[in-house]
C-alpha cells in the first residue's frame, strides 16, 4: 500500500503550503501569495461543484506537496461549464519524484467541466502523457515607453544619454499613435470603477461570438479586478450609442525594481481589430503616463488581437508557452480538443498576476 495520497483541503493548509513555496521563491513572492490566499480560496462560482481548494500530496499524513485549484467557469461551445485552474504547484525536493501522483489527480478532479492552465515547459511531456489538449503558442507583444531607461539598465555606460533617448523614443511612439484608429460618432471610452448590470448585458451578447474563454460576468470581474487584495487595476470600457461594446483592464506592476505596464484583460462585442486597437491605445497611454518602462500584452486569441497589438504600438513580439486543457466527462472531453485553438486567453485568466 502506497504511503502517499492526494487529498483536498481548505485554508487550514495555508501555512504548510507557504512553507513549501519558500523552498523555491523569495519572501516577497511568498508574502504576496499569503495575501492572495483568502481571496483565492473564497472563490465558489454559482453552480460550481466544489469551489476553490488546496490539492495536497501527503506522505505518512504529512503534507509534502500542494497546489491551489481555483474554481472558475468557462464558456465552452455555447454553454457555461465548471472549470478548475491548478496554480502554484509546489513539492518538497525530497518528494519531487512523487509529484506525478498529484498531477495525475488533477486529471481526475471532476466528472464534468474543464481544467486549464499554463504549466512550465518541463512538464509538457507529462501533460502529453495524459492526452491533454494544447493551445497555440501565446503571443507576448511589447511597447517601449522609456527606451533610454531600458538601454541604460542593460548598458550602464550609456546612462548619460538616458533622458535624451527617452525623449526620442517618446516622440517616435507619439508618431506611431497617429496611425491608431480614432473614435467615431457615438463612441466614447470611459473608466469603469465597478462592473454592473450593463456589463452583464455586454457579456451575454459578446459570448455568442467566442467559442472558449473564461466567463466574464460582472460578478466574476468584480472579484477578479476590484476585490483583488494586492494590485490596482484600471478598467476602461468602449461605448457605442451608450452600449458597452468592449473593455480593457490594465495595471502597472513592479518587477525587479522596474515599473512594467500590463494588459490584463480585453474583450470586445465582436472580435474585430479596430475595437481592440481603440481600447489598447487608451490603456497604453494610461500606462505610459503612469511611468511604466514598457507595456506588455500577452494573449492567445484570434488574428484580430495580434493585428490590434501592432496597430496600437505593441510592435515587438515573441511567442512562448501554451495553455494545457482537459475536458472531464464525454461532452467536455470531446469539445475541448476541438475548440482549443479557438481559445481567448489573457494574463488575467491565470496566475501570473498573483
Amino acid at each position: 500500500m502506497s504511503k502517499y495520497r492526494v487529498r483536498r483541503r481548505g485554508m487550514e493548509s495555508a501555512e504548510t503550503y507557504l512553507d513549501l513555496m519558500r523552498l523555491s521563491f523569495d519572501e516577497k513572492s511568498v508574502a504576496q501569495k499569503a495575501q492572495a490566499l483568502p481571496w483565492l480560496l473564497s472563490r465558489h462560482p454559482k453552480g460550481h461543484p466544489s469551489g476553490s481548494f488546496f490539492l495536497t500530496l501527503e506522505y505518512k499524513d504529512k503534507i509534502v506537496g500542494g497546489a491551489i485549484v481555483l474554481a472558475e467557469t468557462v464558456w465552452l461551445d455555447g454553454v457555461e461549464r465548471p472549470a478548475f485552474l491548478p496554480i502554484g504547484n509546489h513539492v518538497h525536493p525530497d518528494h519531487r519524484g512523487r509529484g506525478l501522483k498529484m498531477m495525475k489527480a488533477m486529471y481526475d478532479l471532476s466528472d464534468t467541466g474543464v481544467s486549464m492552465g499554463i504549466p512550465n515547459d518541463k512538464s509538457f511531456g507529462v501533460h502529453r502523457r495524459f492526452e491533454a489538449s494544447m493551445s497555440n503558442l501565446r503571443t507576448v507583444r511589447f511597447r517601449p515607453y522609456r527606451a533610454g531607461t531600458t538601454l541604460s539598465r542593460r548598458r550602464p555606460r550609456l546612462s548619460t544619454f538616458e533622458p535624451v533617448l527617452n525623449a526620442v523614443s517618446s516622440a517616435g511612439l507619439g508618431l506611431m499613435d497617429l496611425t491608431a484608429p480614432r473614435l467615431g460618432r457615438g463612441e466614447r471610452i470611459e473608466r469603469m470603477d465597478r462592473f454592473e448590470a450593463d456589463f452583464d448585458d455586454f457579456w451575454r451578447r459578446a459570448r455568442q461570438n467566442y467559442a472558449f474563454l473564461c466567463v466574464r460576468s460582472a460578478d466574476r470581474m468584480n472579484w477578479r479586478y476590484h476585490q483583488a487584495p494586492f494590485s490596482d487595476y484600471v478598467v476602461d470600457v468602449l461605448r457605442r450609442d451608450e452600449e458597452i461594446v468592449g473593455m480593457v483592464v490594465s495595471r502597472v506592476a513592479e518587477r525587479d525594481g522596474r515599473k512594467i505596464g500590463e494588459i490584463s484583460d480585453i474583450l470586445c462585442l465582436t472580435p474585430v481589430s479596430r475595437d481592440y486597437a481603440l481600447l489598447l491605445s487608451v490603456a497604453s497611454r494610461r500606462l505610459a503616463k503612469a511611468g511604466a518602462e514598457f507595456g506588455e500584452f500577452a494573449f492567445i486569441g484570434k488574428h484580430a488581437l495580434n493585428h490590434a497589438g501592432r496597430r496600437s504600438g505593441f510592435w515587438f513580439a515573441r511567442r512562448q508557452r501554451r495553455v494545457v486543457a482537459n475536458g472531464f466527462g464525454p461532452r467536455d472531453g470531446e469539445i475541448v480538443p476541438r475548440r482549443i485553438n479557438d481559445l481567448h486567453f489573457l494574463r488575467g485568466d491565470h496566475d501570473e498576476d498573483y
